[in-house]
């Protein structure tokens, strides 16, 4: 069975406070080519960086209406090839 709710991209959004705020982190990111990992949500103190395999289709609605969404990210981020896609 095909999924069309997964891909073989992951994406690493960016957020801020505001879209310049999140602008100026992906920015950030790509000067010092460096993701740079969080501990919110995260138990036992590791610092983790967060991706989605979900593809831009899926996501348009959530990143056009954030407020209606709950997403609580920019439109802004990496992506990258997913290096262990699920067969």
């Amino acid at each position: 069975m095909i999924r069309d709710d997964l891909t073989n991209k992951l994406i690493h959004f960016t957020k801020g406070d505001d879209y310049q705020q999140a602008a100026n982190t992906l920015q950030k990111i790509i000067s010092e080519r460096k993701l740079r990992g969080g501990t919110g949500y995260i138990k036992g103190g590791f610092r983790c960086i967060c991706f989605t395999e979900s593809p831009i289709g899926k996501l348009t609605q959530a990143l056009s209406a954030p407020d209606k969404s709950g997403f609580t990210y920019a439109p802004f981020g990496i992506m990258v090839d997913n290096l262990f896609p699920r067969r």
